[in-house]
């Protein structure tokens, strides 16, 4: 009896112990398939990480080539447009010098001072003055045939030029090919008013002339106002030039 006692007892604990192996082996199991599964997806959170990081680089990269792009873009313009200003600097440069070789008795070269702020109000100061024959009334020209405007000032070595767009400035000019003489006045900034009867013919398009020994080019009809019921009509007309780039006139008796 006592020994079947213990036989029993030894074939429960033999129980016990296969089933504490069982449920091990079992969590080890377990533990290793979690670890398996969980492998791809520790992969893929990994390659999405890399990946977010990469756009996210080349994002910047791109916005940063973009700027840089418009930068040069920008600067190109810039280098252009100083290019342009050049060859129109020589243009009228080897105008002039041909104005003033085919009349040498007729004529002064002179180069026009910086003076940005003044060129609003219709006035140019140059390099030439009393030294060089320059005169009061001496008229300033571009390309031998446009006339700019008149000496009003001389000192020894620069004198001013008042532009005929000068504001307020009167000046009397011809329309065009007829015999009409008008009064112009100017408006700054290269523009002239004119104000004519109301049926007199004119048209955008049409030349102011200056008429001294030659004729000279002063402006361009650009606007003709509806006179409306009113016995008179307001004309702007527009010089050949632009008044805050002149760089260089022939100064002429």
């Amino acid at each position: 009896m006592r020994t079947l006692f213990k036989k029993g007892w030894l074939f429960i604990i033999a129980i016990i112990l296969i089933a504490l192996f069982s449920w091990g082996d079992a969590r080890r199991m377990g533990v290793s398939f979690f670890m398996l599964i969980q492998k791809p997806f520790s992969a893929s959170a990994e390659y999405i990480s890399n990946t977010s990081a990469y756009i996210w680089s080349y994002v910047q990269s791109k916005d940063r080539l973009t700027e840089e792009r418009d930068a040069l873009t920008a600067e190109i313009e810039r280098l252009r447009t100083e290019l342009a200003l050049t060859e129109d600097i020589r243009s009228d440069y080897d105008s002039l010098l041909k104005a003033i070789d085919e009349s040498p008795d007729e004529g002064t070269i002179a180069r026009v001072l910086p003076n940005p702020s003044s060129h609003t109000f219709g006035i140019i100061t140059v390099n030439k003055g009393s030294e060089d024959g320059i005169q009061t009334n001496m008229k300033a020209l571009l390309h031998g045939t446009i006339l700019v405007g008149f000496v009003e000032e001389v000192s020894a070595h620069s004198a001013r030029v008042r532009l005929l767009s000068s504001f307020n400035t009167e000046t009397q000019l011809k329309l065009g090919d007829t015999q009409s003489t008008i009064l112009a006045t100017g408006r700054g900034d290269g523009l002239l008013q004119i104000t004519l009867p109301r049926d007199f013919p004119v048209i955008p398009g049409d030349r102011l002339l200056y008429i001294d020994s030659a004729p000279f080019l002063a402006a361009i009809v650009d606007t003709v106002k509806e006179p409306g019921a009113e016995s008179t009509r307001k004309i702007q007309a527009t010089t050949p030039f632009n008044p805050r780039t002149i760089s260089l006139v022939a100064l002429v008796p």
